[in-house]
């Protein structure tokens, strides 16, 4: 299906993925945590911030944590995107969403051909295995959900996590979680034209660019057979019957 704009210009984006380690992973005391090569376009040595996770079915509210020192390495012969999940997992984010382009997913998905260790924290181990993978990657994470995610994209990145009963009721959260315009009515104004609604059962996190809601309204309708646009002069967002 179709997402048609009035007036805002469509930003890509990519759906995530979540990825588990089946090694299990110590840390302190002399232990070490094994990890992936990845690419961080920041290059300060302080924690990552945390993000607030817009959700479609309850808010969230990111808490901060101090970095702590650890040792990760990435084996011989282990594919940097597995080795970057079970990182992100032993750092204790049980969901990672995932955005980026299909170059910089099949440069994640070479093996190492040798055994790379990193000390320090978690940002500043990732901000090395970029500099040595060459490819950009930006992490983002709460805190409080336990969710990362992974992009290569310039600027701010969202987090999204869409679950709710019904098509209606997540689109209308999805709207006011990107800050446009959403008429619940039934009049003329409202913004749910279409005939019918929809039962949603997906439940996943949407990594997007911060104000990227073209990419994110296209994601959550793709199966249905409806489309959304958006009033320029307004931000209010209608979804009508793809006919």
């Amino acid at each position: 299906m179709n997402i048609k704009t009035t007036g805002l210009t469509a930003v890509c984006a990519a759906l995530l993925a979540s990825g588990c380690a089946s090694q299990n992973e110590s840390l302190g005391n002399g232990e070490y945590l094994e990890l992936l090569s990845i690419n961080v376009i920041e290059r300060d040595l302080s924690s990552f911030t945390p993000t607030n996770i817009s959700r479609t079915d309850i808010a969230t509210i990111a808490t901060k944590k101090a970095p702590i020192p650890y040792t990760f390495t990435v084996r011989s012969g282990e594919r940097y995107q597995v080795a970057l999940n079970r990182w992100i997992k032993a750092m204790g984010y049980q969901n990672i969403a995932w955005s980026m382009n299909k170059a910089n997913r099949q440069a994640l998905d070479e093996l190492s051909n040798t055994s790379m260790r990193f000390d320090g924290s978690f940002k500043k181990a990732v901000n090395e295995l970029s500099d040595a993978l060459g490819t950009p990657i930006n992490i983002i994470t709460d805190n409080k959900t336990l969710v990362a995610g992974v992009y290569d994209f310039d600027g701010d990145a969202r987090i999204t996590h869409i679950k709710g009963s019904s098509l209606k009721v997540v689109v209308e959260r999805v709207v006011k979680n990107y800050g446009l315009r959403w008429d619940s009515g039934d009049a003329f104004s409202r913004s749910w034209l279409a005939p019918n609604d929809y039962e949603f059962g997906s439940d996943y996190y949407l990594l997007t660019p911060k104000d990227d809601i073209e990419t994110a309204l296209t994601t959550v309708l793709e199966e249905f057979p409806v489309y959304s646009s958006i009033v320029e002069s307004t931000g209010q967002v209608i979804i009508q019957e793809d006919l």
